[in-house]
């Protein structure tokens, strides 16, 4: 498969929940390798990890799921009919 660019930054209201706290994302569970370009993450089919809140109170980390299908094949043999 290839890779794909997510706007991570989409999700934010949906991870906190719509209370507007901050949300950090990370490309581990431990939340210590942070994403520094999260509006436009590129990768292969992989899990990062949401944290939101500020320190000292932030929550647990939470997997999102991020999934790269392959696109559809191109049809070479011209419009149908032809």
């Amino acid at each position: 498969m290839g890779q794909a660019t997510f706007n991570l930054t989409a999700l934010n209201n949906t991870v906190n929940g719509g209370s507007g706290q901050p949300v950090n994302w990370y490309t581990n569970m431990a939340a210590t390798m942070s994403i520094g370009t999260p509006g436009a993450f590129t990768t292969n089919t992989t899990t990062v990890y949401a944290v939101v809140g500020t320190m000292p109170c932030v929550s647990a980390p939470v997997a999102v799921q991020l999934n790269v299908t392959p696109a559809p094949a191109a049809n070479a043999a011209g419009p149908a009919g032809a």
